[in-house]
């Protein structure tokens, strides 16, 4: 729950539901200095972008603004036709906002829009763009942007983007 600095499962089918397994994988990261560690998911009905920390309330191992304490970033994609958690946007949006206040590590949080992530990665950094369709009630050309981050080598954390991701091919009409 915000407010709770982790101590809370707010889902025992995601990250918080596997402390003991994210330690060790953090571990893992940490002892064998592996970096540039980019984690694509979904299945939540959400879209998130993160950064990835043993104990991100913990500021004197974890700087968000500084990007120290990340092992890595995580980029969550929403769904493109199933409702997110929260189908109501006047309850979603401040629950969203609780999350963010609470909660350094995370960059972007939305509860409730579908769509998708775009990643466009390179050997010199890896972006991520969430984008949201108006509709998948009937057939729409329709999509809006609503948040990128950047992870650069040998960074880790996430930063807002320097620019877009390169110009996608025109898709043809639904």
């Amino acid at each position: 729950a915000p407010g709770t600095n982790g101590t809370t499962t707010l889902n025992p089918d995601q990250w918080d539901g596997y402390a003991p397994a994210r330690q060790r994988l953090f571990r893992h990261l940490a002892d064998n200095y592996i970096a540039n560690n980019v984690v694509l998911t979904g299945d939540i009905h959400s879209a998130w972008c993160n950064d990835l920390a043993f104990n991100p309330w913990d500021s004197a191992n974890y700087n968000p603004a500084a990007g120290t304490g990340v092992l890595g970033v995580e980029f969550v994609t929403p769904a493109i036709s199933s409702p997110g958690p929260i189908p109501d946007p006047a309850q979603a949006v401040p629950t969203a906002a609780a999350l963010r206040a609470t909660s350094p590590h995370m960059k972007y949080v939305d509860l409730y829009r579908r769509g998708y992530v775009l990643v466009d990665a390179d050997q010199d950094r890896v972006q991520g763009e969430v984008w949201h369709v108006p509709t998948v009630d009937a057939p729409s050309a329709g999509e809006a942007f609503s948040a990128g981050f950047v992870s650069t080598v040998d960074d880790n954390a996430l930063s807002p983007p320097t620019g877009s991701s390169p110009a996608r091919a025109a898709a043809e009409p639904p």
